[in-house]
């Protein structure tokens, strides 16, 4: 990416599971402020109304002082 986003950017990198789970990579730019995080989507075409999530975001910021630069 050549400049930020202007707003923030959730973005899927893949992911797969069985009928039990499912699991998927993402990334999240920039890093939410501390506090509650809500994730919302919406599937017309499939009859998925809105739905929609809320966490703590430091499960995301603890997560990320664990990353390491892909590029530098």
């Amino acid at each position: 990416m050549d400049q930020a986003p202007h707003q923030p950017l959730l973005q899927h990198l893949g992911g797969g599971g069985s009928e039990a789970e499912s699991e998927a990579e993402c990334w999240l730019w920039p890093l939410p402020p501390p506090g509650p995080l809500t994730f919302a989507c919406t599937w017309p075409a499939r009859g998925i109304p809105q739905t929609q999530v809320t966490m703590q975001a430091a499960a995301i910021r603890r997560a990320a002082d664990t990353a390491s630069p892909l590029f530098l």
